[in-house]
C-alpha cells in the first residue's frame, strides 16, 4: 500500500497538478520580489547604472539613452524592451531620441556596413525577415474610434457597462447587436461595417491598417480604398480576411468562420493556410464545413437585394463561361509538326480556343445589358462606347478566323542554312481552305482601313513573298494559313508544305513526337545547340562556358490537363556530362529539410546541392574578383568561405512560409550542417568580428547569445538596444534558422512529430510516379495563382540527371481553366488601386 502511495507522488503529472495548485504566501512573494530588485540593483552597479525601482513611464523614459547607447545593463534592457512592446507613449519617446540622435549615435540602428560583408553573405535572408518581423511587431494595435451611422433595434458597448449607442455616437471598444437588431459604422478609414443582429466587434488601429475583431455574428464589409500600403483585416477567432478595397461578407460562430466575396479580392488566412478569394468565392476555416448560397449570408443586410442580384450573377456567369471553354481533348498526334520547316529551332503548339471566345463575350455583354450588379461593377472598364466596340470587333474578328482553322496553333521560329535565325512563323491546318480563301480578303480590307495603312498582306502566290512589305504577310499554302514578318522564313513554310526539306527526323522533331504520343495539350521545344551562337567558345563567352550553360543542346517542355489541374514536365539535355552551374543540382535524393516544413505551409523551396565547397571554388573561377575578397575574408577572421563554412554543409537546403502569414510572416531556413560544433564556432568568431568593428565605430555592439529550453540550445544574434536578428537552433544534423525562437521551435516539433512536409501525401499525389522515388528540387506553393484564378496548391520539381535535368510542375489548369470574372474583377481592382 506504502508503496503504491510511493509511486503515485512521483507521478510527473500528480506533480505538476500539485505545483499549478500551490499558492505562493505573501512572505514568499515579498522575499522572491527583494530578491529580484537586489539582482537588478547589482546588475546596474556593475553597468555603472544608478540602482533603484522603476515606478512607471516617467523612469522607464530616464533610462532611454542609455539603452540606445548599449550601456544599460542586461536586466534593465530587457525590462524596457518589454515595456515598450505595450507601451505606445514610451515606444513613442525611444522612436523621438532615436530619430533625434548625433550622426555618429544615429549609426546605431544602421544595418551592416562593408566591413561586415561576410556576415551580410552568411545571414542575408534571415537579416531581411528579422528587420521586416521587427517593423511588424511594432505595429500594435490601438484602440479605435468609430462612427455609428445608423442602429436598428438596440446596440451596446459591453466594454462600457452595457451603454446604449445611439446613431452618431463616436464608439471605442467592443459593440454588439441586440435581437432582430442591426447597424452601421463607419471606421477611420472610410470602410463601413454592417453588422447582423446578436454580432459583437471590436476595432483596433495600427501603421499597417485598421483590424476588425468579429467574434460572433456575421458582418458585410464594404472595404475603403487604402493606400500607403496599408490593410483592411476582419479576423475572427480562427481566421484572418486581409483587403484593400472590396465587398465580402464575414460569419463566424462556433462551427467556424465563413468569408464571401461580392467585389474585389480578399486574401483569407486561417490557421497556416492562405486562399485568394474573388467575386462568387467562398471558403471556410474548417474543410468539412459547406458551401451555402451567397444569398443566404448577406440576406441580413439592408442591402440584401442588391447584393443577391450581384452574387446570383456571378454564379450564373460562371456556369455560362464553363460552357463555353471546355477542356479540350489530349492530342496524340498533328500534322503542323510534318511541316514545320527544317531550319526550325524554336516548335511549339496550343489548343485553338477561338471556338468559345463569342459565347463567353456574349455571356457576359448580355449580364452587362441587363445593367444588374455585375454592370455596375465592370461598367467603367467594359460598358463605354469606345471600349464596347473594340472589344465587340476583336472578339468577333478572332472568332470569325479560329472557328476556320484546326484544333491546334502553331509556331516554329525558323533559321537559315548558316544558322541565322530568320524569325517567326504562326501558323495552323484550315478546316475548308477553300472556304478560308474566300472569306481572308474581307478580314484585310477592314483590319488596315482601320489602321489607315497597310499593316498587313494576304499572299497565296510564294513568288510574291520576295517582295518587301513594312508588316506582317498572311500566307495561305496548301491546306495552311500561316502569318510572318518576312519572306524567306514564310517561304521556307511554304517550301515544306509542298513537300520540301522539313523537320522531320531531326532531335527536335523526335523529342516533340514523342511527347505527342504520350498526350499533351500544349508543347514548346528548342533546339539550343542550334540556337547558341556558331563559333561560341570559352574565348567569347567566357562566363556561359565555365557555368556549363554552353553545353545545352535540347529544350522540352509538354503540359497534360488532367480535370481542372495541369501537368507540365519539361527536360533540358546537354551534350556531355553536365557541369559548371548546370551540375550543381544533386540526384533525387530525400530532401530531409523539409522534414522541417510543417504540411500546412505556405510556400517551400528546397533542393539538393552536389557539393556546396565545389560549388563556392568554382565561383571563385567564374567571378575572379569574389575569390580576392574570400582571401581577405579569411586573413582578417580566420577561415575561408568554402573550405571552413561551405565544407560543413551537407547540400540538402530548404526556405518556407510556414504558418500564418498574418500579422508576422513564419519564415524558416533549414540547411544540412556536418559538423555543428565547427558551425557555431565560425559563427562566434564572426559576430565577435563585427562586435568589435561596431564598438570601435562608437556603435552598439552584437552579441551571440544562447538558451537552453527542453535540452535544446536556442541561439540568436542580437544588436545592443534591438531585437533578435535572427534565431536559430542544431537539430539532428541540420541548422533551423527562423524570424523567431517560436519558428525555430515549432519546426523542430513538426520534425520531432514527423508530420512533416515529406510525410504529407497531398505532395506525394503532385509528384511523378515514373522515374526515382526522390526528385533533386522541388518549389511548393498553396497562395494561389498571382490573379487568384485557383485556390489548389501547385508544385514544381527537377531530377538531376548525368546528362539532363527534367523538370515538372503539377497546378492549376491555366488556359483551359480560366475564371473570367475573377480575371476581370482583380484587374478592375488593381486599376483602382493604381489611381489612389
Amino acid at each position: 500500500m506504502n508503496d503504491t502511495k510511493n509511486q503515485n507522488s512521483l507521478d510527473p503529472e500528480a506533480i505538476a497538478a500539485m505545483i499549478r495548485s500551490e499558492e505562493p504566501s505573501s512572505d514568499e512573494l515579498l522575499g522572491a520580489k527583494t530578491r529580484v530588485k537586489e539582482t537588478l540593483d547589482a546588475a546596474a552597479r556593475a553597468q555603472g547604472d544608478v540602482p533603484g525601482a522603476i515606478s512607471g513611464c516617467a523612469d522607464f523614459a530616464t533610462l532611454v539613452p542609455a539603452y540606445l547607447a548599449g550601456s544599460l545593463s542586461e536586466p534593465r534592457r530587457v525590462l524596457v524592451e518589454d515595456h515598450t512592446r505595450s507601451c505606445v507613449a514610451c515606444r513613442r519617446v525611444v522612436m523621438a531620441a532615436r530619430s533625434n540622435q548625433s550622426p555618429s549615435k544615429a549609426r546605431v540602428a544602421a544595418r551592416p556596413q562593408a566591413a561586415w560583408i561576410p556576415f551580410a553573405i552568411a545571414a542575408s535572408v534571415v537579416l531581411a525577415l528579422g528587420t521586416g518581423a521587427w517593423a511588424i511587431r511594432r505595429a500594435t494595435p490601438v484602440a479605435s474610434v468609430s462612427t455609428v451611422e445608423s442602429v436598428e433595434g438596440t446596440l451596446i458597448s459591453p466594454s462600457q457597462n452595457a451603454l446604449l449607442v445611439k446613431a452618431g455616437a463616436q464608439a471605442r471598444g467592443t459593440l454588439r447587436t441586440g435581437r432582430a437588431s442591426r447597424a452601421v459604422l463607419t471606421l477611420s478609414d472610410g470602410s463601413h461595417i454592417e453588422m447582423a443582429e446578436r454580432s459583437e466587434l471590436s476595432v483596433a488601429s495600427a501603421t499597417s491598417g485598421l483590424t476588425v475583431r468579429l467574434t460572433r455574428g456575421r458582418v458585410l464589409v464594404q472595404a475603403a480604398k487604402q493606400t500607403g500600403g496599408r490593410h483592411l483585416a476582419i479576423v475572427t477567432p480562427d481566421c484572418a480576411v486581409s483587403v484593400v478595397g472590396t465587398v465580402f461578407a464575414v460569419n463566424h460562430g462556433m462551427s467556424g468562420s465563413r468569408v464571401s466575396v461580392l467585389e474585389g479580392e480578399v486574401r483569407v488566412s486561417s490557421g497556416s493556410k492562405t486562399r485568394s478569394l474573388h467575386p462568387g468565392d467562398q471558403t471556410t476555416s474548417r474543410d468539412d464545413l459547406g458551401r451555402v448560397p451567397i444569398q443566404e449570408e448577406v440576406a441580413f443586410s439592408a442591402e440584401h437585394e442588391h447584393w443577391q442580384k450581384l452574387a446570383t450573377e456571378l454564379q450564373d456567369l460562371r456556369t455560362d463561361l464553363a460552357k463555353a471553354f471546355p477542356t479540350p481533348g489530349l492530342h496524340h498526334d498533328t500534322r503542323l509538326l510534318d511541316v514545320a520547316p527544317s531550319g526550325t529551332v524554336v516548335y511549339g503548339a496550343v489548343p485553338n480556343l477561338s471556338g468559345g471566345l463569342r459565347e463567353a463575350w456574349r455571356a457576359l455583354a448580355a449580364r452587362i445589358d441587363q445593367g444588374g450588379a455585375i454592370a455596375t461593377a465592370l461598367g467603367p472598364m467594359i460598358s463605354s462606347e469606345n471600349g464596347r466596340a473594340h472589344l465587340d470587333q476583336a472578339v468577333n474578328l478572332l472568332s470569325d478566323v479560329g472557328e476556320r482553322l484546326g484544333d491546334e496553333i502553331a509556331l516554329a521560329v525558323v533559321s537559315d542554312a548558316s544558322g541565322k535565325v530568320l524569325g517567326p512563323v504562326v501558323y495552323a491546318e484550315a478546316r475548308r481552305a477553300h472556304e478560308l480563301r474566300e472569306f481572308l480578303p474581307s478580314i484585310v480590307t477592314k483590319i488596315n482601313t482601320e489602321a489607315g495603312k497597310n499593316v498587313i498582306r494576304l499572299v497565296d502566290d510564294v513568288a510574291a513573298l520576295a517582295s518587301a512589305h513594312d508588316g506582317a504577310t498572311l500566307l495561305v499554302t496548301g491546306d495552311f494559313v500561316a502569318v510572318g514578318f518576312h519572306g524567306d522564313e514564310l517561304a521556307a513554310f511554304a517550301s515544306a508544305v509542298g513537300g520540301g526539306a522539313t523537320l522531320a527526323g531531326s532531335p527536335l522533331a523526335v523529342n516533340v513526337a514523342n511527347a505527342y504520343r504520350q498526350g499533351l495539350h500544349d508543347v514548346l521545344a528548342a533546339d539550343l545547340q542550334r540556337l547558341i551562337p556558331a563559333g561560341a567558345s570559352q574565348a567569347d563567352s567566357p562566363p556561359f562556358e565555365r557555368l556549363g550553360l554552353l553545353d545545352a543542346r535540347g529544350l522540352l517542355i509538354a503540359r497534360r490537363v488532367e480535370g481542372d489541374t495541369a501537368r507540365t514536365e519539361a527536360s533540358v539535355t546537354f551534350g556531355q556530362t553536365r557541369r559548371g552551374v548546370a551540375s550543381w543540382l544533386a540526384a533525387p535524393a530525400p530532401l530531409g529539410a523539409l522534414d522541417y516544413v510543417s504540411a500546412q505551409a505556405t510556400v517551400v523551396a528546397a533542393f539538393a546541392m552536389k557539393e556546396p565547397k565545389a560549388a563556392i571554388q568554382e565561383l571563385y573561377t567564374i567571378f575572379p574578383e569574389l575569390a580576392g575578397k574570400a582571401d581577405q575574408v579569411k586573413s582578417e577572421l580566420g577561415f575561408s568561405l568554402d573550405g571552413d563554412l561551405a565544407a560543413l554543409l551537407g547540400g540538402d537546403f530548404a526556405i518556407a512560409l510556414d504558418g500564418p502569414a498574418l500579422p508576422l510572416p513564419a519564415l524558416k531556413v533549414i540547411i544540412e550542417v556536418y559538423e555543428p560544433s565547427r558551425l557555431q564556432f565560425a559563427f562566434e568568431r564572426l559576430v565577435q568580428k563585427i562586435d568589435a568593428e561596431a564598438r570601435a565605430k562608437g556603435e552598439a555592439g552584437f552579441a551571440l547569445e544562447g538558451t537552453e529550453i527542453g535540452g535544446t540550445t536556442y541561439h540568436a544574434v542580437r544588436r545592443v538596444g534591438a531585437d533578435a536578428i535572427i534565431h536559430f537552433a542544431y537539430d539532428n544534423g541540420y541548422l533551423v534558422v527562423g524570424t523567431d525562437r517560436a519558428v525555430v521551435s515549432r519546426a523542430l516539433q513538426t520534425r520531432a512529430s514527423g508530420t512533416g512536409l515529406r510525410a504529407a501525401g497531398g505532395l506525394a499525389d503532385m509528384l511523378p510516379k515514373d522515374g526515382p522515388l526522390e526528385v533533386s528540387a522541388l518549389v511548393y506553393q498553396n497562395v494561389g495563382a498571382a490573379l487568384g484564378m485557383s485556390t489548389k496548391p501547385s508544385l514544381g520539381w527537377a531530377r538531376g540527371e548525368e546528362t539532363r535535368i527534367v523538370m515538372g510542375a503539377y497546378g492549376p489548369a491555366g488556359l483551359a481553366g480560366l475564371d473570367l470574372p475573377a480575371i476581370l474583377a482583380t484587374l478592375k481592382n488593381r486599376s483602382e488601386k493604381g489611381s489612389h
